[in-house]
């Protein structure tokens, strides 16, 4: 965890937003996907984690850590980290960046289990209110999960029950270390966007069932993995769109919660949802990177003044798949919160400015 983290995750909280979760941590070395990615591997990690969480709980908000090991797109090869990237199977991913994969044994999995339950199990010691398991986008939990990915033979593969064992005993376990009034979260895909390969929209409910009887108070709703055939979070996407797949759910009978945040970049589109009874919670991440205090401006009754995010993906999405730091067009202190160069203060000498230029910072100004 670093300050830039705190900071950046701080200004969600002072933004308004009643939750903010962190990114996703490793519980395993092996699982560390982006360079900066924070880990849950070690108790020495904790203080971290503590700052963390106490940042975004003293701003007002609810604090959710989330787990998150990611699987095939893993990248010890480039972090100078011994090993190769692992999976259910041994199943290459199709990006060109990645490694190739090795299958885990049924030892290593039975492990991965435990290192998930204790990573969550840190997130509660770290003063955290929630924690979330991530299970979407192509990740190592998708990767059992997905019949494309996983070509398993024994009991952790065939059928979506057995596809989702190693899911299912992650929130078991975890459910066993936090006790029973710590909330856990499931965050998974309801639809792949893998053509002819990816798992039914009707499997992807019977892992909310599942999700539920496992101990998830709440139900987090995904769609596509990085290596997706088609668009899912670009601009070409109508707004909205994604919200089928939550009201399936809803229709199959999911009782916990449901959030989903996929193209709904407007709080009108999310406020109808809701109120529709599709959804229960707006997740916002790419609009809260466009506009951190787009949940205030909404509650203040002045949402013209929101930046809406416009989906380009370059500088949230892109960067980090080239090891960046996060950056936005629409916000330009994104990633740099903390810094005394970036911080907004009246001026000392007011005076009339002339504004020349139509562009983006004309226009901005």
């Amino acid at each position: 965890v670093t300050d830039k983290e705190i900071a950046y995750l701080a200004e969600k909280a002072k933004g308004g937003f009643g939750i903010v979760t962190s990114q996703g941590g490793y519980p395993h070395i092996l699982g560390k996907g982006y360079i900066r990615q924070m880990g849950l591997d070690s108790d020495k990690l904790i203080p971290g984690l503590e700052k963390l969480a106490r940042a975004i709980k003293d701003n007002g908000a609810v604090a959710v850590g989330q787990v998150m090991h990611t699987g095939r797109y893993a990248h010890p090869h480039e972090y100078g980290i011994p090993g190769v990237p692992v999976g259910p199977s041994a199943f290459k991913a199709k990006i060109p960046r990645y490694a190739d994969c090795r299958e885990l044994s049924r030892e290593e999995i039975k492990e991965l289990v435990e290192l998930h339950a204790q990573a969550a199990l840190r997130i509660k010691k770290a003063g955290f209110d929630a924690v979330e398991h991530a299970a979407a986008v192509g990740y190592l939990i998708p990767n059992f999960l997905c019949r494309w990915t996983n070509l398993r033979t024994d009991e952790y593969g065939g059928p979506i029950e057995n596809r989702m064992r190693f899911y299912r005993e992650i929130l078991e376990r975890t459910r066993e270390l936090v006790g029973p009034d710590f909330p856990v979260f499931s965050r998974f895909n309801a639809h792949d966007a893998l053509k002819d390969v990816g798992n039914t929209d009707e499997e992807y409910i019977e892992v909310s069932r599942m999700s539920e009887r496992a101990g998830a108070d709440y139900i987090s709703l995904t769609v596509g993995w990085h290596e997706s055939d088609f668009s899912v979070i670009s601009s070409d996407v109508p707004l909205g769109h994604w919200l089928y797949l939550p009201k399936k759910h809803k229709e199959a009978g999911i009782i916990k919660p449901i959030g989903m945040a996929y193209r709904l970049n407007k709080p009108e589109i999310a406020e109808k949802a809701i109120a529709d009874g599709i959804i229960d919670y707006w997740e916002v991440c790419r609009p809260g990177i466009a506009d951190p205090y787009i949940a205030l401006k909404v509650a203040e009754g002045r949402p013209e003044d929101i930046a809406i995010c416009p989906a380009c993906n370059l500088g949230c999405f892109t960067r980090g798949f080239m090891d960046g730091s996060i950056s936005c067009m629409m916000f330009p202190r994104c990633g740099h919160e903390g810094e005394e160069a970036y911080q907004i203060k009246p001026t000392e000498r007011k005076k009339r400015v002339f504004v020349i230029g139509g562009g983006p910072a004309g226009m901005e100004a």
